[in-house]
């Protein structure tokens, strides 16, 4: 279920007895049937197949991608809805491995504005989000290469009253929508909306999630079971990298240029 999360899936449905669910880093819903549903009650639905206590060993942005028309199979808005029943044989031909305690797969940290999109200063909408050269084709690489991709941003123009938290979500789900159809993955997003000095009383303190403190990296790294040894950030300003140093992982800055010649290296170190 953890692996089936990093790519949006929200939904499942397993078959046995129902028991307490277990700990996942994104929120999903979960229902129990006691038996394999009949063919009628699937087929009008996408679904997959897996065994339990399993890890995808595959893109499964790059196939659910080629697998449905259109855009609609990686929807982040609510997540893509997958059947999974547990116990059958898997229609497709999947390599699957134990999946331990602590997740196997190293990490990229990206910062956003300046990294993932141009700073254009204060960037809540799609109309004025233009992606920095190479950041779709660097985000699939690292899901090829079988690395969690990670978001940490700074947003105070929340705190600053230019554009509201759900703004900001409706913003992320479209990079992620855009993102996922080109075979990448975000895993996960942290967003600080907090500032000292900020015009709306709500979000006016200081914040450990704030780079260059490390919370929103040390939140992930413990939501994910990540290893910090195999995490690395790439952001292109000095608080990104002082916050990589805080929390423990390695960085690197990006300035300028193609953000595969940044991150393409990275990708053989794990």
């Amino acid at each position: 279920m953890r692996e089936l999360a990093r790519f949006g899936v929200t939904e499942f449905v397993l078959l046995g007895d129902e028991t307490s669910p277990p700990a996942l880093p994104i929120s999903v819903r979960t229902t129990y049937r006691p038996k394999m549903p009949a063919a009628q009650d699937v087929l009008e639905d996408r679904f997959l197949l897996c065994e339990p206590g399993t890890m995808l060993n595959f893109n499964l942005a790059r196939f659910l991608a080629a697998a449905v028309p259109g855009r609609s199979c990686v929807a982040s808005g609510t997540g893509l809805s997958l059947r999974v029943q547990a116990g059958s044989q898997p229609p497709l031909s999947i390599a699957v491995a134990s999946l331990p305690t602590q997740s196997p797969r190293p990490a990229l940290f990206l910062d956003r504005d300046g990294t993932i999109n141009i700073d254009h200063g204060y960037i809540g909408t799609r109309e004025r989000f233009e992606w920095v050269d190479g950041a779709l084709e660097a985000i699939r690489m690292a899901t090829d290469a079988g690395w969690h991709v990670f978001v940490v941003t700074n947003q105070s123009g929340i705190a600053r009253g230019m554009y509201d938290e759900p703004a900001l979500v409706t913003l992320h789900r479209w990079m992620v929508d855009e993102i996922r159809a080109t075979g990448g993955n975000i895993d996960d997003i942290r967003v600080c909306p907090f500032h000292e000095q900020a015009s709306v009383p709500q979000y006016r303190r200081a914040s450990d999630w704030r780079k260059p403190a490390p919370g929103m990296i040390l939140d992930l790294i413990a939501r994910w079971s990540l290893d910090p040894a195999t995490c690395v950030l790439v952001g292109d300003q000095p608080t990104d990298i002082a916050a990589a140093d805080s929390a423990g992982i390695a960085s690197v800055l990006f300035t300028s240029g193609n953000l595969v010649d940044t991150v393409a290296p990275l990708l053989g170190r794990a």
